[in-house]
């Protein structure tokens, strides 16, 4: 790509959370509201500019919620990045404590992540108030058995190909994995 491209244009970083409620997933759908839906319109109202090249690293469901995740765009110049920041923390559609950072234009949110990180937390056999008021929270009934969880888990220590759970565009090298015992 011609250098001089570079110049025209100003590449972010844009880290965020996100909660679920009311979101269709990560990816654009027409007609639904989605995370990088509302990151678009976002930035889009706050710099009156098209977003290009607009990428998120980790792509979920429905019903997932992120605590930590990247998106990377680039807008041509010029551009007020105080403003830009400022007015990107101004809405009320799910998406949290965005912080936005200026990096080269070979940044890339899915090609340069290199790894990512998924925790899920299961609260059983807790008060029940947190259950109904706590809205990143699942009920689930009945009472979880840890030790009958760990034998079962202990299938997937080892070496293992996971081609059936993958999908058709996958960029991981492999889709053999190997689970020490810990």
């Amino acid at each position: 790509m011609n250098s001089n491209k570079f110049s025209e244009r100003t590449q972010f970083s844009l880290n965020f959370a996100y909660l679920s409620k009311g979101l269709y997933g990560v990816q654009q759908q027409p007609n639904f509201p989605t995370v990088l839906g509302n990151i678009r319109k976002r930035i889009e109202k706050a710099a009156n500019k098209t977003a290009k090249a607009l990428m998120i690293s980790a792509r979920t469901d429905r019903f997932v919620t992120a605590l930590d995740n990247y998106a990377t765009f680039w807008l041509k110049n010029p551009v007020n990045i105080n403003e830009l920041e400022n007015i990107l923390n101004h809405n009320d559609d799910q998406l949290y404590g965005l912080k936005l950072k200026v990096v080269s234009p070979h940044v890339n949110a899915r090609g340069s992540s290199l790894s990512k990180y998924y925790r899920y937390t299961i609260i059983d056999d807790c008060d029940p108030q947190i259950i109904t008021s706590h809205e990143l929270v699942w009920r689930i009934a009945p009472k979880l058995d840890i030790l009958l969880m760990q034998e079962a888990a202990k299938i997937l220590q080892g070496v293992h190909d996971f081609s059936s759970f993958r999908a058709s565009g996958c960029s991981a090298s492999t889709p053999v994995k190997n689970r020490s015992e810990e």
